[in-house]
């Protein structure tokens, strides 16, 4: 019953959701991770969380230490640059963060 996947499509993943799109019925919504893009979809988790509108079971302990990690600098241009500290990940935030954009899409009728 998946409705639509959201799928990284930066890079190397283009041939992913090319190879997903030709294997599944399933909608592939292909997301290209830019500064912005990442910064959207990045605050609109800030905001849901925020207001308590999705929670991270306890149990979940990796996506809070990510959580916890995740971080931003300001550039000399004045952009939010978004990442996990060196050595760490962000891998368990960025998924949150797309099945969110994912939820959205699919909530207003797949449109971004």
């Amino acid at each position: 019953n998946v409705q639509v996947a959201t799928v990284d499509a930066t890079g190397l993943g283009d041939a992913v959701v090319e190879q997903l799109v030709n294997s599944t019925s399933v909608p592939i919504a292909p997301f290209v991770f830019t500064n912005d893009s990442k910064s959207q979809i990045i605050d609109a988790l800030t905001v849901l969380l925020e207001q308590g509108k999705i929670k991270i079971p306890v149990q979940f302990e990796e996506y809070h230490k990510e959580m916890k990690a995740f971080e931003y600098q300001v550039s000399k241009t004045g952009l939010r640059v978004f990442s996990a500290p060196e050595g760490l990940h962000d891998d368990h935030v960025m998924s949150l963060a797309l099945a969110i954009r994912a939820v959205q899409y699919d909530y207003i009728g797949g449109v971004y």
